[in-house]
């Protein structure tokens, strides 16, 4: 009989109790809600297409994932204003499943590492100084899935910055 891995739950600081009662979250999956700040010029597609890691920069610290935060501010460095300074950020429905956490950038990366028993973990957190004091990054955790079938834009947040 093949040994069953724990379920996690990966507990994120987006989460609120409105959304408790409004939308249905698995479980089962890790299923997390996320921010992804973008350029006002992609918005379009991606209400169209969804996120898609395909068209991901294999430069980015954990290489070629879609990154996510659970930080408005954090993914607000990501957003670039339009002409009337309107600003763009999802809130994304990802599903983590059994997440790998790093203490160190991973560049040219297009699938999370595998596990000690050899199955690949289905996402990648990068961990900060605060839970890991070995770790590159300091004040914010970064999300990044690999296949953009784990992610679904379910809200489209405009706002101007004051």
């Amino acid at each position: 009989m093949e040994s069953r891995r724990s379920r996690p739950k990966t507990k994120v600081s987006t989460w609120r109790d409105w959304m408790k009662r409004e939308l249905l979250q698995d479980k089962t999956s890790n299923e997390v809600f996320l921010f992804h700040g973008t350029r006002q010029n992609v918005v379009d597609a991606i209400l169209s297409c969804g996120l898609d890691e395909r068209v991901c920069s294999m430069g980015g610290l954990f290489g070629a994932g879609i990154y996510l935060a659970e930080n408005s501010s954090k993914s607000d460095e990501y957003c670039v204003p339009d002409a009337r300074g309107i600003c763009s950020m999802f809130l994304v429905r990802a599903v983590l499943g059994m997440p790998y956490e790093a203490e160190h950038p991973m560049p040219n990366t297009r699938l999370p590492p595998a596990s000690a028993d050899s199955r690949p973990h289905d996402s990648v957190i990068g961990v900060t100084r605060s839970t890991h004091p070995s770790a590159f990054l300091h004040k914010y955790r970064e999300f990044i899935v690999y296949d953009r079938r784990q992610t679904y834009p379910e809200f489209l947040i405009e706002f101007r910055r004051v």
